[in-house]
């Protein structure tokens, strides 16, 4: 993205207060949540405490907690004070459904890392080989990464036990979305729905919703909000949440390994449906659309074979259209973060926070 960018701006709060506080506060209450049900766990069966020792080690294995910060920065914003227990609760509940979602999503990638660290069906698979254990290796742990994704979904929703039940309905609706969204992706990617109107209603659910405008909600439904509130969030939080997954599918294919933590090109091995693909297959000719198509899911892809289709990529004008993309959503979601109705210093702190969705490098 091009560093004139209107959508780039000077932040107005220091980066420690715009995710620090949210970020401290979900991983001690997350911290204290898994270490009590390990121990709770224990004193019946010792093997009940791993898949809580498990979720440890995946969620202090660091990542952004962007989700609970935007629903901090909501909830903030109209009054909400920052040490309430029930923000504290919902904090906890998004960042455990993320959880959910990413140990599910690596088993379905076949992803062997998450955040540096080793994914939760990798370990176990490779504990399987290592003991020799009886049965498939592969198979026992895609079964222990879906007990323990399961697990955490489970405590999401325990964690929000004493919250109002608007906030326990919307969460009710995001979970639905993000499934949905998921279960599209996990199609386009078999089927290679062909147009980038697909990829981006795709994108939506998967993505924006879950990512920026649902965690925007359940933070100001805390506070009782007045009429129009959440639909003033949904104008900002819908195109900065589809700017948040093409800047995700960009480093997906082209990103940095050592910042994104993963391969160069993993979005291209995994056969990813994303806009950027659907971009390059509409822009490509005969010849050169084969040899994507053929390169497009290729868990070996790598080398010489892989510079190729970054070069078709570059060459055909996609990767410029999406970042063109971008910045066009960006500017959207700017323009109605001065609509927004919460406090100054929130409003401030939500456009640091779009700042970074966009022109994040990992």
């Amino acid at each position: 993205m091009d560093d004139e960018s209107s959508a780039v701006v000077e932040p107005c709060v220091a980066e420690p207060e715009v995710l620090g506080a949210p970020t401290r506060l979900v991983e001690a209450r997350l911290g204290h949540l898994l270490d009590a049900e390990a121990a709770r766990w224990r004193a019946i069966d010792e093997r009940f405490a791993e898949p809580f020792d498990e979720l440890s080690r995946l969620t202090r294995a660091g990542g952004k907690r962007l989700r609970p910060a935007l629903a901090f920065w909501a909830a903030r914003g109209l009054g909400v004070d920052g040490d309430d227990e029930l923000l504290g609760d919902l904090l906890v509940a998004i960042e455990l459904l993320h959880t959910f979602a990413l140990v599910h999503d690596d088993i379905m990638d076949r992803s062997e890392l998450r955040r540096g660290a080793v994914t939760v069906h990798a370990r176990a698979r490779d504990e399987h080989r290592s003991l020799k254990l009886r049965g498939e290796a592969e198979t026992y742990g895609d079964a222990i990464g879906i007990l323990v994704g399961d697990l955490a979904l489970t405590l999401a929703d325990g964690a929000l036990e004493a919250a109002p039940l608007p906030v326990r309905a919307t969460f009710t609706q995001l979970k639905l979305e993000v499934n949905l969204g998921q279960y599209l992706d996990v199609v386009a990617s078999a089927q290679l729905f062909d147009t980038p109107e697909h990829a981006e209603h795709i994108a939506l659910f998967k993505s924006a919703k879950y990512t920026v405008e649902r965690p925007l909600h359940l933070g100001a439904l805390l506070a009782d909000p007045a009429d129009g509130v959440l639909a003033a969030l949904s104008r900002f939080a819908l195109p900065l949440g589809l700017a948040f997954q093409l800047r995700d599918d960009v480093l997906g294919v082209f990103g940095d390994g050592a910042r994104t933590r993963k391969p160069v090109g993993d979005d291209l091995r995994e056969g990813k449906w994303t806009l950027l693909v659907a971009e390059t297959r509409e822009r490509l000719d005969v010849a050169d659309l084969v040899r994507f198509d053929e390169a497009l899911g290729d868990a070996n892809l790598e080398g010489r074979a892989l510079d190729d289709v970054l070069g078709l990529v570059r060459r055909s004008g996609a990767l410029d259209r999406v970042e063109q993309r971008i910045d066009e959503l960006a500017d959207q979601a700017m323009d109605a973060l001065g609509d927004l109705p919460l406090s100054a210093e929130a409003r401030c702190a939500l456009g640091d926070l779009a700042t970074f969705i966009v022109a994040r490098q990992h």
